[in-house]
């Protein structure tokens, strides 16, 4: 699964709007597919991979896969690489000062809440919306957003592996 989420490095550098992957971006891309292939393996055997690669690509748009991104639109209210509200609902004694230190506990965070709305939402598209949303299940229509981070993460539009 690490090989699949380095592949998917050239598009996630795009969407930042570098055509050409930076030499630091790399490096950190690396970093974090490897923790997030860490983390995926505490996950249901059938989500691991496709919850990966939608995370890989989070991290990458909500904070350029780093840990302590500055604040953009909510006055830095959400923390870590994947940017979530009040991890502690999501991971015991998970708080912001402590996703923002360590970026393995922040895509832990991340992947739960994506894990716990797919279960909530009855698939990965409404999932996503609800988690680039307001946590709502979204009924049937999928965020413009997640269509095209799914399709970056090598998911097809409403987020399932390929031939799933």
């Amino acid at each position: 699964m690490f090989d699949k989420l380095l592949l998917l490095i050239p598009a996630v550098s795009l969407m930042l709007g570098a055509p050409k992957v930076p030499t630091a971006l790399e490096l950190r891309a690396k970093s974090a597919a490897a923790i997030t292939v860490d983390v995926a393996q505490g996950f249901p055997l059938e989500r691991r991979e496709p919850l990966a690669r939608v995370a890989f690509v989070f991290q990458a748009a909500e904070s350029g896969f780093v840990g302590n991104p500055k604040g953009s639109n909510d006055q830095g209210a959400a923390c870590g690489p994947m940017q979530v509200h009040t991890p502690e609902k999501f991971v015991p004694g998970a708080t912001c000062a402590k996703v923002r230190a360590d970026y393995k506990l922040g895509v832990l965070v991340g992947m739960t809440l994506m894990n716990q709305l797919w279960d909530k939402c009855g698939g990965l598209a409404a999932a996503l919306t609800a988690y680039a949303t307001n946590g709502q299940c979204p009924g049937s229509w999928t965020l413009p957003l997640v269509t095209r981070r799914c399709k970056i993460a090598g998911l097809s539009s409403d987020c399932r592996l390929p031939g799933a």
